[in-house]
Formats: C-alpha cells, structure tokens, sequence
C-alpha cells in the first residue's frame, strides 16, 4: 500500500504552476511573392521568452497573402508573466525573421 504522505508529494511533484503565460503568434506578415531566401530561424528562437519557433517556408516557393489557417508559414511560442507581455515577445521575434522574395 502507498503511503498518503508519499502519493501526495508525487503528486505535487507532477504538478506545473502556471507561472508563466503562454502566447503563440504566426510568423509574419510576410512579404508575398516567391522566396528567394530565408534568413536563420536563430535570431528568433533567441528572442526574449521564445520557447519554440518554426517556419513552413521553402526557396521557390511562393507567398500569398493569408485568407485561411493553411496558408499561415510559421509560429513562435513565447512566455511571459502576462498573456500580454507573452503576445508583444512573440510579435518581435517573429519580426526577427527574414524572407526574401522576388
């Protein structure tokens, strides 16, 4: 049989405070047209509170402007004490990103 005192402190042990609020952005905008390069996805996962980051960008492909969920190109997840502050981290690194397009 478990001992209380010990299946609690496990139980505490798994527990994760919220102590940070999440925030999650679309990279972007971007420029439209065809990509002829993409810069380094390093300046933005080096972002302030940036905890991951990824693009869907490929050379030669071409950018439209955004009308519907699938044509989003990446995101950055960011944390912060506040949703807020989270959303302004993840807006700048996002920005952080460069594209070049023809």
């Amino acid at each position: 049989m478990t001992d209380p005192a010990v299946a609690e402190e496990s139980a505490t042990s798994r527990r994760v405070s919220p102590s940070k609020s999440p925030a999650t952005i679309d990279v972007g905008p971007l420029p439209t047209g065809k990509v002829r390069s993409i810069g380094s996805l390093d300046p933005v996962l080096a972002g302030e509170g940036v905890v991951q980051a990824d693009t869907y960008l490929q050379v030669g492909e071409t950018i439209r402007p955004v009308r519907l969920d699938g044509d989003r190109r990446g995101y950055v997840i960011a944390v912060a004490d506040t949703s807020v502050e989270a959303l302004a981290r993840a807006e700048a690194a996002a920005r952080l990103l460069e594209v070049e397009v023809e």
